[in-house]
């Protein structure tokens, strides 16, 4: 087995519905090595938020596998699972789901208060927004910040805790055309400079041209369209 990067072996993931089952992923597979980044194509309901959250260990697959590095994602369960989640991945969604009475900076800086170590942190969460071009703004509340600041902002805390895997699922989906390509080339750039291997779920395929590999899925079935 890889020790590094993400491999993703035969996932599949049904789901019981009035109709009987559905199966929404069948058998996929694919793998990313270490500051590599791939989309995931797909039309609403395909699949793609289903795949990020089997990826992130926020839903179990039916059957196949999951390893990033040497970490079987299957297997893990107690603290070992709660530090996957919270220290091995980043989660970035379409809303930003930012606190208003909080500071970007504060902001960046919660998934480190239930481990004690915000203050051990403030000064990566502070270079972090200064990366992504908002070292104006670590004071300002999201009520003061435009739609593509309060995203980079959540791209930030989410990058907090330097996470190997990334998982933006439609990140771009709230913003315009402008703001929605220069998130996506902050994601390529992130993935060089963090080391850190981004799987972005999006159906914009307008924002893909930098991206390492493309998959469609296409009736649960996950096909490649680039290299």
């Amino acid at each position: 087995m890889q020790k590094t990067g993400l491999q993703v072996l035969e996932l599949s993931k049904s789901y019981q519905s009035g109709g009987g089952e559905n199966k929404v992923l069948k058998k996929i597979s694919f793998t990313a090595k270490d500051n590599e980044t791939v989309a995931i194509t797909g039309p609403s309901g395909s699949g793609k938020s289903t795949l990020l959250s089997i990826l992130g260990s926020l839903e179990t697959a039916d059957s196949g596998e999951l390893w990033l590095g040497s970490i079987n994602v299957a297997r893990l369960a107690g603290k070992e699972l709660y530090n996957y989640r919270n220290k091995t991945v980043g989660f970035v969604f379409q809303e930003h789901f930012l606190l208003p009475q909080c500071t970007a900076l504060e902001n960046v800086l919660l998934p480190a208060i239930p481990a004690g170590e915000g203050r051990k942190l403030k000064k990566r969460g502070g270079e972090l927004l200064v990366l992504l071009g908002l070292s104006g703004k670590l004071d300002s509340f999201p009520s003061q910040l435009s739609g593509g600041e309060k995203q980079r902002v959540a791209i930030a805390r989410a990058l907090l805790n330097s996470p190997k895997l990334l998982l933006c699922d439609e990140p771009t989906g709230n913003l315009d055309a402008v703001n929605a390509k220069k998130a996506a080339d902050i994601f390529v750039k992130l993935a060089a400079k963090e080391q850190v291997t981004v799987v972005m779920a999006t159906h914009n395929k307008e924002l893909l041209k930098n991206f390492t590999a493309v998959y469609a899925i296409d009736n649960g079935s996950l096909k490649k369209v680039k290299n």
